[in-house]
């Protein structure tokens, strides 16, 4: 009975659809829509539900976006048919801005910070669609296709009319850039997005950056008064750091108020973009509008735009980065451009030019102290101080130390330290038993990652997961960001490490635990020729445990790369636990041939014209064999020497403390003889402590103060190239030389010596008489 009334009502309702009748049918259709948007709100709760009711901020969470009224919001707000794009970029500003203040009421959920916003926007994304679906409604379909066909061709038209008139100026200036909107909401708009998308660190400290020619301040004061600053530091020092402070420092700065920042990603350059102002097109075009190659010109004559553009280093490809230094030098030369760039030192080659090249300064180490004392870290090694430094080093010592672990910790086994504690606290969190959690699988699988995507700026969500099927299914773009329970990834324009030396670390961790050295020599050959990967290198140094191949690794990298040998040194790459298990006697066997290793190849392949200047190369006998000398003395105290032997003799000789008087004069006597320089030197083994000890950067340190003597001497020839270009810069700065050829600057030279001599013989006369 009530199914023949409904079929009945229906037919009579679309039989007589007149005005008498519309209130009724638009009341049915507001129904039906209310009824849908009610069954939205459900599902997207239930879906955030799924997503996170096991996590531990799903309650905070849960509660924080009922106060303000979410799901209400994003679906009551989604539909704007004359502006779906404006209306999804405000929603989704609003979105990252709701998760911003939800992380700063509730601190402790910082490491979730990612993966929440990344739940809140697959809302967003399923309620515009859902509500923006028309797929259902035949006339309405034809009627969008049709528009978007319409939409397309005039489009068309006009990229066309675009590219022919080239933006020639009407009367009317149409496309100047003062026509643009560059104050008021939109650019609030954008300010607010790039301060929400690059945050500050709540435990960030301002230091300062210097240049060779004196100069010193806080980056923000120094950029506003000179407008076009290069920032070079190592890694880990805090160079993106400084580039977002300074970006903060814009947004809220009155004098910048009317200006445009522009902050880009360098690694995207070439990919994501294809070149400079392409990119400066990403970043504004959500809030300005498309615009073109004048106006962002316009922009810089009229110092609106300001350019900030982050890690020049981390360009990979040769291609583009020889097209970014082309372009960045044509708009360095305007006045009034505004721009802060950042970069690697070792991978700038005084590529600029019209900028002003500042570093960061270091943390001293008095701050170091103060800021382990703040966590309890009290007692520590002298090495540690220098890795501290740097303040990524500094904030991973921090949570490494705090393990109260024994072991000695070099760059690499710090990393790996800090990764374990990560992964274990993550469990903790979760009350997962940590046994059952393989951490080198984790760590190897996310190093496979690394090594295999090394040269990508970011990897599609889709290729990332595509991966992990295949290698490890517990991990999922999904999920990535909680498995280390901090930002380690960034989820932004894909997946990819939110610092770059944790792609390095990752790198290296695969290639040593895939690709022993002793049987791929030829391929760590090649990675020590490449730029990009040096900071792998480094890494590499300091995994590898086994001495023997530690050896091989080190051997092949001094032929190779001396700059990257000499970092492995400076922060204890070199080291091996298993230095611990010599007896003092072995360690000292050791100790002096990797000592004599180091040092002679450094001279004979790096300084071969000038070896005789070095110690003890000057006035050698070639019929001798250049030998390093050792003796104990307590067991503790270890003196040694170089000095040439018969070819006879072992290349390292370690002798009785009761000769060492005899060997001493034997070859002071040789070294009067051959007239060479001699140096004894001594060192205490217990007091320096072995493990945290490298004879390799004892041997660049006696380079280096050979180096220094050999130039306080002024032992070295000058080339036949310098001495001419000391001729020329001479006629230069003489205006009476400048015409003269090469014979008659010979004869000037001759007489001005000669009247010299003369004047100064006159001298000596007069002075006789008187």
């Amino acid at each position: 009975m009530i199914e023949n009334f409904i079929s009945i009502l229906i037919n009579f309702i679309s039989n007589r659809l007149e005005k008498p009748y519309e209130k009724f049918t638009a009341f049915l259709s507001k129904k039906k829509q209310a009824t849908k948007m009610r069954k939205l709100k459900r599902q997207l709760a239930l879906q955030i539900k799924d997503k996170c009711q096991n996590e531990v901020y799903y309650n905070a969470l849960d509660k924080y976006l009922s106060e303000n009224d979410f799901y209400n919001r994003i679906v009551d707000n989604s539909y704007c048919f004359p502006d779906l794009v404006s209306i999804k970029i405000s929603l989704s500003n609003y979105v990252d801005s709701l998760s911003q203040r939800f992380i700063s009421q509730n601190p402790q959920y910082a490491p979730h910070q990612s993966r929440i916003l990344m739940i809140l926007k697959e809302a967003l994304q399923i309620a515009f669609n859902d509500i923006n679906d028309y797929r259902e409604d035949n006339s309405i379909r034809a009627g969008v296709n049709f528009l978007s066909q319409e939409h397309a061709l005039i489009y068309e038209k006009l990229e066309s009319l675009y590219d022919k008139s080239n933006l020639i100026e009407t009367n009317e200036h149409i496309n100047d850039a003062s026509n643009i909107n560059i104050t008021g909401e939109n650019i609030i708009k954008l300010k607010t997005y790039l301060c929400n998308t690059y945050t500050l660190k709540s435990n960030y400290i301002s230091r300062n950056i210097f240049s060779d020619d004196g100069a010193k301040g806080t980056t923000a004061t120094l950029f506003f008064n000179q407008n076009k600053i290069l920032l070079l530091g190592e890694p880990g020092s805090g160079k993106t750091i400084e580039a977002i402070n300074l970006l903060h420092e814009i947004c809220k700065s009155d004098a910048y108020r009317e200006c445009i920042p522009v902050f880009f990603r360098l690694a995207e350059y070439g990919k994501g973009s294809e070149n400079l102002f392409d990119g400066v097109r990403t970043v504004v075009a959500p809030f300005l509008g498309k615009i073109s190659d004048k106006i962002i010109l316009e922009l810089i004559e009229t110092r609106k735009l300001v350019f900030i553009l982050d890690g020049f280093d981390e360009i990979t490809s040769k291609e583009y980065k020889s097209r970014f230094v082309s372009e960045i030098n044509r708009i360095l030369g305007m006045t009034n451009l505004r721009c802060f760039i950042t970069s690697r030192i070792n991978q700038y080659h005084s590529n600029f030019c019209n900028i002003n090249q500042y570093e960061l300064e270091d943390f001293s180490q008095g701050e170091i102290i103060r800021i382990l004392h703040n966590h309890n870290i009290y007692n520590i090694p002298d090495i540690y101080y220098d890795l501290f430094k740097k303040p990524l080093f500094l904030e991973i010592g921090i949570k490494a130390l705090s393990s109260k672990s024994n072991q000695p910790y070099n760059k690499s086994i710090l990393f790996k330290e800090y990764f374990n504690q990560l992964l274990l606290e993550r469990e903790k969190m979760k009350e997962v038993d940590a046994s059952d959690i393989n951490l080198y699988e984790i760590l190897f699988c996310v190093g496979k990652f690394a090594f295999e995507f090394f040269d990508d700026a970011s990897v599609p969500n889709d290729k990332f997961d595509e991966f992990f099927y295949k290698n490890n299914r517990q991990f999922s773009s999904s999920n990535i960001c909680d498995v280390f329970r901090v930002d380690v990834f960034n989820l932004q324009n894909g997946i990819w490490f939110s610092h770059k030396q944790f792609k390095e670390f990752f790198a290296a961790y695969y290639l040593v635990h895939q690709y022993p050295i002793e049987l791929n020599v030829n391929l760590y050959s090649s990675y020590m020729s490449y730029e990009n990967w040096q900071e792998v290198m480094v890494f590499v140094a300091g995994m590898i445990e086994n001495l023997e191949q530690q050896k091989t690794f080190f051997e092949l990298l001094l032929n190779k790369n001396l700059q990257t040998y000499i970092e492995c040194t400076k922060y204890g790459n070199d080291l091996s636990n298993q230095l611990l298990k010599l007896t003092l006697t072995e360690y000292t066997q050791y100790y002096l041939c990797t000592l004599y290793d180091s040092y002679t190849t450094i001279v004979r392949k790096y300084f071969n014209n000038i070896k005789f200047l070095f110690e003890p190369m000057c006035g050698t006998n070639t019929n001798q064999k250049l030998c390093l000398v050792g003796c104990f003395d307590n067991s503790t105290e270890l003196t040694y020497w170089f000095d040439w032997k018969d070819p006879s003799q072992g290349t390292i000789l370690i002798i009785e403390k009761d000769r060492i008087n005899d060997e001493q004069s034997d070859m002071k006597r040789r070294a009067i003889k051959e007239r060479r320089n001699i140096v004894i030197r001594h060192i205490n083994l217990e007091k320096s402590n072995l493990s945290r000890n490298s004879s390799r950067s004892l041997a660049l340190q006696i380079v280096r103060d050979n180096l220094i003597d050999i130039c306080k001497r002024k032992l070295l020839k000058e080339s036949d190239y310098i001495l001419c270009e000391r001729l020329y810069s001479m006629k230069k700065d003489n205006k009476p030389l400048r015409d003269l050829d090469v014979s008659q600057l010979f004869e000037w030279s001759s007489k001005y010596i000669s009247d010299i001599l003369q004047r100064t013989s006159l001298t000596s006369d007069v002075t006789v008489f008187f």
